[in-house]
C-alpha cells in the first residue's frame, strides 16, 4: 500500500525523526492533500507536530480563493493548525525581474520558512528539529529532470530534487512522495474519499512543464518505453550519489589550490589548476566565484572562457563576469573577485545621495534610479528627514513581497552579503524604516508601498550620482 511505502521512506531516509515538527506545504491539490492525510494518520505513532502553510499566489482570482477555504476547511477539521499567505506573485516578479513561476515559488519557500522559524520559537526546538515539507512525487522528479535536459543542463542539473536537502536558512525541506507515482496518489485520494482542489492551469500546454507532462512524457512511455519516469527518476537518483561525490573532492581540491582567499577574493595556483581534468577545473571554477557570492547566472561559457584564459593566457589579463566580478590571471596566480571599477564593490568610502522632485509627467523610468511616490512618502513619514547612512540595529524594509517587512540583517543573509562588509553599505532612511538600498553589494531594494503607479503625481528620485 502507499501508506506503508511512505512511511517506510520516512525511515530509511531519516525525514522525520521523534520530537519532529513538520510544516506542510498545502496548497490543496491531490499531491498535498494525499501527504497531508498521511501525515495526520502518522503524527501520532511517530511522535511528531504537524502544521500547514497555504500561499495564495493571487493567479487565479476566484479559484485560488476556493482553494484558500478548502485548506483552511481541512485544517479545522483534522485539528492542524494553519499559516495563510497571500502575495501578489505577479507583482513580485515585476518587481524582482522573474518570471511568475518563479516569484511563486520563492513566496512559497519565503513563506514556509517564515512559519517554520516561528514554531522552532514558539515551541523552543532547534531548526533541525523543524522539517519543511513539500508533496513532490515520481512524476514532478521526472518532468523536472527531461525539462532541465530539453533547456541544456550538467550533471548536477540532473538531480532536481532529493528526498531531503538543507536550505541556507538551516531547515530541512523533505520530500517523502518523491518515490510515488501520481497515478497511486490520484488513486490513494479516491479510496480515502477525499477531495482535493483542482488546479485548471495544469491542463494548459502553454506552459512547458505542461507540455513535457501531458504530451512527451506520455509520448515517449507510448512509443520508447513504458517505464520512462522510473528510469529518469533512477537518473537522478544516480546523479546525485555522482553529485556528492564529486563535490567532496572538489573541496578537496579546491583547499589544496588555495594561496589567498578572503571573502571578497580569492587566489589559486595556476600551476595546480592547470594539471587537473576539464571536468574539476570546470567546477574549481565555479566553486572559487561561489566562494565569493557570485553562484548565479554562471554560465557553460563563462566558465569555459576562465578555463581557456587560464590556459593560454600571457602575463597579466583578464575577464569579466556577471554582477561586477571578474577572474585575472597574473603570471603563476588565479585571482577570482569582484570588479571595483564597475562601481558594485559598495567599498568603505561615503557615496554621495541626490535627490530631485518631479512631476510625474516628467518622470522618465530609469532602472538605475530609486523612484519613489513622494505624496505617499509623505503620507507615511510626513516630513520626516531621509536619512543617508549605513545599516543600524532595528532596521526594516518593507519590500514588495515581504508581508510585516524584513530585517536588514535577514536581507543581507539572503543576498548573501559577506558579514565584514555588512556595515559598509549606504542605505537611505527614515528612523529604522530603509526606503531604498542602491545596486552594489546587493540588489537594488526599495520600499514596495512606494511604487510609482499611474495613480502617481509627483515623484521622488534618489541616485548616487547627480539627476540631471
Amino acid at each position: 500500500m502507499i501508506e506503508e511505502k511512505v512511511k517506510k521512506t520516512i525511515k530509511d531516509r531519516g525525514l522525520i525523526e521523534r520530537g519532529d515538527h513538520v510544516v506542510l506545504g498545502l496548497s490543496g491539490g491531490p499531491d498535498s492533500v494525499c501527504l497531508f492525510d498521511m501525515l495526520c494518520s502518522m503524527s501520532g505513532e511517530m511522535g511528531f507536530s504537524l502544521s500547514a502553510v497555504h500561499v495564495n499566489h493571487k493567479f487565479r482570482p476566484g479559484d485560488a480563493e476556493r482553494d484558500r477555504d478548502y485548506v483552511k476547511k481541512i485544517c479545522r477539521e483534522r485539528g492542524v493548525p494553519c499559516d495563510v499567505y497571500e502575495v501578489d506573485c505577479h507583482r513580485v516578479a515585476e518587481d524582482l525581474g522573474m518570471t511568475d513561476e518563479e516569484a511563486g515559488r520563492k513566496v512559497r519557500y519565503d513563506s514556509y520558512e517564515k512559519s517554520a522559524a516561528a514554531s522552532s520559537e514558539t515551541k523552543r526546538i532547534s531548526k533541525e528539529k523543524v522539517k519543511i515539507a513539500v508533496a513532490q512525487n515520481m512524476n514532478d522528479q521526472a518532468e523536472t529532470v527531461l525539462f532541465r535536459i530539453i533547456r541544456g543542463t550538467g550533471v548536477d542539473g540532473l538531480s532536481p530534487m532529493g528526498f531531503k536537502r538543507k536550505r541556507e536558512s538551516g531547515f530541512w525541506v523533505i520530500r517523502p512522495l518523491l518515490d510515488v507515482d501520481r497515478r497511486d496518489i490520484e488513486a490513494y485520494c479516491l479510496e480515502k474519499r477525499l477531495e482535493p482542489c483542482r488546479d485548471k492551469t495544469n491542463k494548459d500546454t502553454l506552459y512547458t512543464r505542461n507540455k513535457i507532462r501531458l504530451e512527451l512524457i506520455p509520448y515517449l512511455e507510448r512509443e520508447f518505453n513504458g517505464s520512462v519516469m522510473e528510469r529518469l527518476c533512477t537518473l537522478a537518483d544516480l546523479a546525485e550519489k555522482d553529485r556528492d561525490h564529486i563535490g567532496r573532492v572538489v573541496d578537496e581540491i579546491f583547499e589544496s589550490l588555495i594561496k589567498d582567499k578572503n571573502t571578497d577574493r580569492v587566489i589559486l595556483d595556476r600551476e595546480g589548476f592547470s594539471g587537473l581534468h576539464e571536468a574539476l577545473k570546470h567546477r574549481i571554477v565555479m566553486k572559487a566565484f561561489g566562494e565569493i557570492g557570485l553562484d548565479e547566472d554562471l554560465s557553460y561559457v563563462h566558465v569555459g572562457i576562465c578555463c581557456r584564459l587560464i590556459e593560454e593566457g600571457r602575463g597579466t589579463c583578464s575577464v569579466d563576469m556577471p554582477h561586477g566580478y571578474r577572474m585575472e590571471v597574473r603570471y603563476g596566480d588565479v585571482v577570482f573577485g569582484r570588479d571595483r571599477e564597475t562601481g558594485e564593490g559598495g567599498g568603505a568610502e561615503r557615496p554621495d545621495l541626490y535627490k530631485k522632485l518631479v512631476p510625474f509627467e516628467e518622470y522618465c523610468h530609469d532602472s538605475s534610479v530609486a523612484a519613489l511616490d513622494y505624496d505617499r512618502f509623505l503620507e507615511e513619514f510626513g516630513d520626516e528627514e531621509i536619512q543617508w547612512r549605513t545599516r543600524q540595529p532595528g532596521d526594516r524594509i518593507q519590500l514588495p513581497a515581504t508581508e510585516g517587512g524584513k530585517k536588514i540583517k535577514k536581507l543581507f543573509i539572503d543576498e548573501k552579503v559577506p558579514k565584514d562588509l555588512r556595515d559598509s553599505i549606504y542605505m537611505a532612511a527614515v528612523g529604522h524604516e530603509i526606503i531604498w538600498i542602491p545596486k552594489g553589494r546587493t540588489r537594488a531594494f526599495y520600499r514596495g508601498d512606494l511604487k510609482v503607479t499611474e495613480a502617481t503625481k509627483r515623484v521622488l528620485l534618489l541616485d548616487t550620482k547627480e539627476i540631471l
